[in-house]
């Protein structure tokens, strides 16, 4: 979880990509499929996410929930093609 805090710090150091006009980045697909077969998890909605250049790469995250109340965020730093989920503590998210 330090990773993804120094992260989300970094993001707001150097700057952030906002959210397109209609609300939904065209990655957002991807992140579904794959918590649908990684995690069993049929999103339910999306929140805080970015994207923005970290470190000489451009890096995409989300916090998602699932239908059944679990919450992941996903990260991934293109060229990657996976989104890597970490498990959020009720107390932290």
């Amino acid at each position: 979880m330090k990773v993804l805090s120094a992260i989300a710090l970094s993001f707001l150091l150097a700057g952030t990509v906002s959210a397109p006009a209609d609300g939904d980045y065209p990655w957002f697909n991807d992140i579904r499929m794959q918590a649908e077969s990684e995690l069993a998890c049929d999103v339910d909605y999306f929140l805080n996410a970015r994207e923005g250049d970290l470190g000489g790469k451009h890096t995409q995250e989300a916090r998602l929930q699932c239908t059944d109340g679990r919450r992941f965020d996903a990260v991934r730093e293109i060229p990657e093609t996976n989104f890597r989920f970490l498990a959020c503590d009720t107390q932290v998210c």
